[in-house]
């Protein structure tokens, strides 16, 4: 009886009835079991989808592809991708380089996007500069056009850069000056007050005297500057400048001092016509320097 136990068992050659009949399962047989289903699930179904995970079932040389391949559902999705990277990669241009591109995937880039070959052949300076502007010296610019070639910046693109930072120092010069000229402007009202306007004309022909353009120089934004010259217009006025042993130490003005009088004394009969220009007393004028 045991003998037929086991043979019953382990060593059947097929089932009640005749016929033959699978393998019988063991508990050892489970896991392999589930192991041969799982790879006999197919990749695809009838309709064209991928089954669920499919990706995770592609080999660990794909790495983080993965997931990017993991948008694409269906066979017809895949296709779809891949013909588009196709006209991508047909199309005409250029890729950005990266790190480890070589030196003429590099050149070739460079030269389509508009890129100079070195640092110093950026022609990046503008043909009128601003006014007030200097434009720098070679050694003063070549960090820039170094770090501009570094990163790839094309040469019109440096030159909008440059222009666009030019107008921002222009715009913050003018409101710098702006902002001290009416500081200046309300100190001198606050020193002067009601002459304020007289001593403003004092100060423009005393300049005048001096040979300088008080309207551009820059040093007239101090208010000091004009009250210095408003103090001198007044000396000259007040003949204080005519050497004592002349002919202005005995109370006549000498035809220096009296020259003097026409370029800076509003009320002298001749201060208009020689402010506006006329030859007759600008010859007048220089024949009493003359004089001396």
């Amino acid at each position: 009886m045991k003998r037929l136990h086991g043979m019953m068992f382990f060593e059947g050659d097929g089932a009640p009835g005749g016929g033959s009949s699978a393998p019988a399962a063991t508990l050892l047989s489970g896991g392999e079991g589930q192991q041969q289903q799982a790879e006999a699930t197919p990749w695809v179904g009838a309709d064209g989808a991928f089954a669920d995970g499919w990706t995770s079932r592609l080999p660990e040389e794909f790495g983080d592809a993965r997931d990017g391949l993991g948008k694409f559902k269906t066979v017809p999705d895949l296709a779809k991708g891949y013909r588009e990277l196709e006209k991508t990669l047909g199309a005409k241009g250029v890729f950005v380089p990266g790190k480890d591109a070589k030196p003429e995937e590099v050149a070739a880039y460079r030269k389509a996007a508009g890129i100079p070959e070195a640092p110093d052949k950026y022609n990046v300076k503008p043909e009128q500069l601003p006014e007030g502007f200097t434009w720098p010296a070679d050694e003063a610019l070549k960090p820039v056009l170094e770090a501009a070639h570094r990163h790839n910046v094309s040469e019109a693109a440096l030159r909008d850069i440059i222009g666009a930072n030019m107008s921002l120092q222009q715009t913050a010069t003018e409101a710098v000056a702006k902002a001290q000229l009416e500081e200046g402007t309300k100190y001198l009202r606050e020193q002067w007050g009601g002459e304020y306007d007289a001593n403003i004309k004092l100060a423009l022909s005393a300049a005048k005297v001096a040979g300088v353009d008080a309207k551009t120089l820059p040093g007239f934004t101090d208010p000091q500057t004009v009250m210095a010259f408003v103090n001198l217009a007044k000396k000259i006025s007040d003949d204080q400048f005519v050497n004592p042993g002349g002919s202005g130490a005995g109370g006549g003005k000498g035809g220096a001092a009296e020259a003097r009088e026409i370029q800076t004394n509003p009320e002298h009969p001749k201060y208009k016509a020689y402010h506006d220009g006329d030859k007759d007393t600008h010859a007048l004028v220089l024949s009493l320097y003359k004089q001396g």
